[in-house]
């Protein structure tokens, strides 16, 4: 009550117990009270509190602080760059310190990363824009910005002059970079009077076309040679190369096709055919 029975506003009998309650307003909180009269306080901490009127005035002052809630910008993946407020980009996870009601920036850019990983923005955990204002509240510890990753694929042929590297899987965004755990398939084409001698790179493989997955940036290079025609095979020890499939002492003269003498090859030869072809270092060659 206001007063006492029968009395002006303000003015209670002598030992009336009066209730009093503290209402703080938005991103406050009550935190004591002071009295004239602190003996006559029940409490100095509590709401509501009550004071015995045992003084002929009773002064009392409710005191409030600044009511601030912890609120945490995280990304997914982790350590990408947010900005709150204006400020200079941060690597998440950010915890900042908000007066409750008070109103907010919080975004990112996008894409983020380098060396060949990027990260596009997919949307905040509040469902706001990539650059969105937010109310500080207790009930909101967190806003969370996730991102999807993709990896970019490189490729080249060495020699360049001596053949190409296709790639047959498109990249969805149409710029080399495919998502994570995407399969993807190149292929390398050997000019006229070369062959495909294999990959190097991120994989190290002679299989063609060559199929991986896309865990992390890709760099294929596909390697070329020139093509080899054996023209003539000596076996030693046997009256023909008519031993099909069967390795022997022997010497191929390979040369290249322009027809220039390349090298002779002295060692172990595995006749495939007859005498028209041979395996040199487990390489088929045809005359």
């Amino acid at each position: 009550p206001t007063n006492s029975s029968g009395l002006p506003a303000g003015y209670y009998t002598a030992g009336a117990i009066v209730t009093l309650t503290a209402t703080p307003n938005t991103g406050y909180a009550f935190s004591s009270w002071n009295g004239s009269s602190p003996a006559d306080l029940s409490s100095n901490t509590a709401n509501p509190t009550t004071l015995t009127m045992n003084s002929a005035t009773e002064n009392v002052t409710a005191n409030f602080v600044v009511n601030n809630t912890s609120v945490a910008i995280n990304t997914v993946p982790s350590g990408l760059l947010v900005v709150i407020d204006g400020a200079p980009p941060e690597a998440a996870p950010v915890s900042e310190s908000w007066q409750v009601g008070s109103n907010h920036t919080i975004a990112v850019s996008s894409p983020q990363g380098s060396n060949g990983t990027r990260y596009t923005f997919t949307g905040w955990s509040d469902a706001g824009a990539i650059s969105h204002s937010v109310t500080a509240s207790t009930s909101t510890p967190s806003y969370t910005a996730s991102f999807s990753t993709s990896y970019l694929l490189t490729t080249a042929a060495s020699p360049s002059g001596d053949g190409s590297v296709g790639i047959l899987t498109a990249s969805p965004t149409g710029d080399g970079y495919y998502p994570t755990a995407a399969q993807v398939t190149i292929s390398a084409s050997a000019n006229p009077g070369f062959s495909f001698s294999g990959w190097t790179g991120t994989t190290t493989s002679s299989a063609n076309p060559l199929t991986f997955t896309m865990n992390s940036p890709v760099s294929e290079t596909g390697t070329f040679g020139q093509a080899l025609i054996a023209t003539s095979v000596a076996v030693s020890g046997y009256p023909s190369p008519d031993y099909v499939g069967v390795a022997h002492p022997a010497t191929v003269t390979v040369e290249v096709e322009n027809g220039n003498l390349l090298s002779t090859y002295s060692g172990s030869a595995t006749i495939t055919t007859g005498d028209n072809a041979a395996v040199i270092n487990s390489t088929p060659v045809t005359i």
